[in-house]
């Protein structure tokens, strides 16, 4: 059904059964089934769990030091996104991979990108329409999640949350809008060192001007202290511990 789609995932050791739940909680639609899936390895995977995850059909594991290599040579023009991307600095997590690898080292630039503690609760119809007609989108976050000081110069769309979001062409990503934004955050100031990646995808999203957020009712990082609506799409349990605890909840409801 989709034609040349990609699906990347930043994988790490500690992850992988959150990987795995992931990919069967999606693949059991059939849109996705026979989609290749790409996992990025953040430098912290063995052998033994590269074998586990190569079990999954269509799989293919991306090497750090072969992507460092390769992803050094395309930001030699870039100083910001080269420091971000290859700085030992406590404040730059891995996550900071997402920014370049997946699109750089995709041959077909048209690429969906799933965060490990995603999981797919119904049938992702909203998602299946959006990617059918090439329109990007991103995830609604219920705050600002940004590392930009008030003094930024960098504009940006409301809420953004990147754990799941759409590329579907080399002309909707800008690495000139990256760079702005991460030379914004070097130079003027940074509020917090963890949410530098998502910063800097909401500037480019605003620059380019086309991605949608997807519906903040089907499509949610769940709220411990409220209810989930029984049509939801899909959830993002992200680390905050009263969310995180909530994960396996849904893994007894027989989702896979």
């Amino acid at each position: 059904m989709f034609d040349n789609l990609e699906i990347r995932i930043l994988i790490c050791k500690r992850d992988i059964e959150l990987g795995f739940n992931m990919v069967n909680s999606l693949r059991k639609y059939d849109e996705f089934k026979l989609i290749p899936i790409y996992l990025h390895d953040d430098g912290t995977l063995d052998t033994d769990s590269k074998n586990r995850l190569l079990n999954i059909e269509n799989t293919y594991i991306i090497d750090k030091d072969s992507a460092d290599s390769k992803v050094s040579e395309y930001l030699m023009k870039y100083p910001s996104c080269k420091r971000y991307r290859f700085e030992n600095n406590k404040l730059f997590n891995p996550t900071k991979m997402k920014l370049f690898d997946f699109h750089f080292l995709s041959d077909t630039k048209n690429i969906l990108c799933i965060d490990s503690d995603i999981l797919f609760i119904n049938k992702p119809d909203i998602i299946i329409d959006l990617i059918d007609k090439s329109i990007p989108f991103y995830f609604p976050d219920f705050q600002n999640s940004y590392s930009f000081c008030k003094s930024t110069k960098a504009n940006v769309l409301e809420n953004v949350n990147v754990g799941i979001f759409y590329i579907p062409s080399e002309t909707h990503y800008n690495i000139n809008a990256i760079e702005f934004a991460l030379n914004d955050l070097f130079t003027i100031g940074m509020t917090n060192g963890g949410w530098i990646e998502q910063s800097a995808w909401s500037h480019m999203f605003y620059a380019d001007g086309r991605y949608v957020k997807l519906n903040e009712e089907k499509y949610q990082i769940p709220n411990p202290y409220g209810s989930v609506p029984s049509d939801v799409e899909s959830l993002h349990f992200v680390g905050h511990p009263p969310i995180r605890r909530m994960y396996d909840d849904f893994l007894k409801r027989e989702y896979l």
